[in-house]
């Protein structure tokens, strides 16, 4: 008799089940990536592309810190390597990416494990989740581990973490950060799939790249730090045509002189 399903299961039942014909689980074998991969490929001298980018937008110290706070490496003396720490400080995986010298990514994404044919499996978090126990600032989720860094800089209110992309914000990762002050900011077009999401966990959501986009201030597909980075090259223009100093008395004075001008009049000296 089952007491979980309330059935009689006689000797003549074509319901038994022989017991060798349950297979065992096998439990995964989850990568435990070595933290002298991360001491050893960390990109301290700013060498992968990203790095470099960073350091053209937003000045080498700030890249400096951004390489530092989310322990960013090198592999084949460009590619960026984004560890995934978790809260705890265990390495669970390294997604190593190339990027071009405009800071759009180029090339296929490869796995730190797949690299050197590992055969555990990936037990994946956050990137960025390492920050949650040394920060204490609401959270912000976004999907690229590269919007994550550059609106670190741009945002500093929030903790920055990525989900790795779009499908990658799941369940297993919502429950990670219940508890906290959340807000998703989904990428364009991606905002309908993340809002499911926030209802579900009671987190906030962000509308901001639907009405970027709206406005033509991003282009489709694009997300937060894309506005940012278009709003900080428009400042740089606009910096770069102003002068402050600029004395419209003293430009008359010098390129719309009178038909009668006499220099000695304008700069004491005698006439020739």
């Amino acid at each position: 008799f089952c007491h979980s399903c309330a059935k009689t299961f006689r000797d003549d039942s074509d319901s038994i089940v022989e017991p060798a014909a349950f297979k065992k689980v096998e439990i995964p074998t989850y990568c435990d990536e070595e933290r002298r991969d991360l001491l050893d490929n960390f990109d301290q001298r700013l060498d992968s592309t990203f790095a470099k980018f960073l350091e053209l937008l937003i000045g080498r110290n700030n890249a400096i810190g951004i390489v530092e706070r989310y322990y960013l490496g090198i592999y084949e003396g460009s590619k960026v390597i984004f560890w995934q720490l978790d809260e705890d400080l265990n390495l669970r995986a390294g997604k190593v990416m190339d990027y071009s010298d405009n800071g759009k990514r180029s090339g296929y994404i490869n796995w730190w494990r797949s690299i050197h044919n590992k055969s555990c499996q990936m037990n994946l978090c956050f990137f960025g989740q390492h920050l949650i126990s040394e920060v204490r600032k609401p959270l912000a989720i976004v999907e690229s581990e590269k919007t994550a860094c550059l609106m670190s800089y741009f945002n500093p209110a929030f903790t920055w973490l990525a989900s790795g992309g779009k499908s990658l914000l799941n369940h297993s990762k919502c429950r990670l950060i219940a508890k906290y002050d959340v807000t998703l900011f989904p990428d364009h077009d991606s905002y309908d799939e993340w809002k499911i999401l926030a209802d579900e966990w009671d987190f906030k959501i962000s509308k901001d790249c639907e009405l970027w986009y709206d406005k033509g201030l991003i282009n489709k597909g694009e997300d937060i730090a894309d506005y940012y980075i278009n709003l900080s090259t428009c400042l740089d223009a606009y910096y770069l045509e102003v002068d402050y100093n600029w004395n419209q008395e003293e430009y008359e004075s010098i390129f719309n002189k009178p038909k009668d001008f006499r220099s000695d009049i304008y700069t004491g000296r005698s006439p020739i």
